[in-house]
């Protein structure tokens, strides 16, 4: 006697309870969807997800700017690079590397705090220039506590600078302080033309600074000036030298238009000042 089996009753499932059994078993896609490499991990053991939480809220400290830093040092910022700190505070690169112990003069970290004033120890020729005849000390020694002679005092120590700062180059001015993206004054004279020190003190760079100044001497002053030449044609002095006021220490490039131009900038503390007041009164 022949006996039939049963006829097992296919179970068949909608595409989308499929999709829903898929999702239960932690699969992201069907099987044929799969590459070979797929598949073998498809049976792997899966670490149980661990259940969601609240992303935790951003405390205020997030929020806040960076902690001030002191005068003797400085705060890197996006786009820095160590000859610009250097040249912006008076200084050289190399005294930079050594102050900071910096491993790799090419790399420095943007938020980092860099020393730009010689350390106490430091020696002698790291330090400033030969002072002027009137230096601003001379002047803070003779100031008061009170409000009255505070100011005073800053009035006298501009006039105290004005007094021993002479005009870099005799010609037209061009462009002052703040005209355009302008950070100093602009003097045209003939191609050729002396480019001066406009007060004593050590020359702290000498080269090619690339655009906007071109060959570029900078000269310290002090502490906290420092002064820029830029555009020059031929430089005359070298980095390191002593130079006094009116010394010739280069001469003005030719432009485009065939006659020379000065890009002259006064840096207090490292960032740029109007250099008039900085500047004798044209025929005084």
């Amino acid at each position: 006697m022949t006996h039939t089996r049963p006829k097992r009753r296919a179970l068949r499932l909608p595409r989308a309870s499929l999709a829903m059994l898929l999702a239960i078993g932690g699969c992201t896609s069907v099987p044929w969807q799969m590459t070979p490499e797929d598949r073998s991990l498809a049976h792997a053991p899966q670490a149980t997800a661990a259940p969601p939480h609240a992303a935790p809220r951003a405390t205020a400290s997030a929020d806040k700017s960076p902690a001030a830093v002191k005068d003797s040092y400085y705060r890197v910022k996006p786009g820095d690079t160590l000859y610009r700190i250097a040249t912006d505070h008076g200084q050289r690169s190399e005294d930079i590397v050594k102050w900071n112990n910096l491993p790799d003069a090419n790399h420095i970290e943007t938020g980092g705090v860099l020393r730009v004033t010689p350390p106490a120890d430091a020696p002698a020729a790291n330090k400033s220039a030969p002072p002027a005849p009137v230096t601003r000390d001379d002047v803070n020694a003779r100031s008061s506590k009170s409000d009255k002679n505070d100011k005073n005092v800053k009035a006298k120590a501009v006039q105290a600078d004005s007094s021993r700062f002479g005009w870099p180059a005799n010609g037209t001015l061009s462009a002052v302080y703040g005209q355009g993206k302008s950070k100093g004054i602009v003097i045209a004279a003939k191609a050729g033309a002396p480019v001066k020190a406009a007060a004593a003190g050590r020359i702290v760079f000498a080269g090619d600074a690339g655009k906007p100044y071109g060959k570029l001497i900078v000269i310290k002053h002090d502490d906290t000036l420092v002064t820029a030449y830029g555009h020059n044609g031929k430089l005359l002095a070298k980095e390191g030298a002593t130079v006094t006021r009116g010394e010739t220490v280069a001469e003005m490039a030719e432009t485009a238009h065939g006659e020379g131009s000065l890009q002259f900038e006064v840096r207090k503390n490292g960032r740029p000042v109007d250099p008039a007041p900085y500047l004798p009164r044209v025929g005084s």
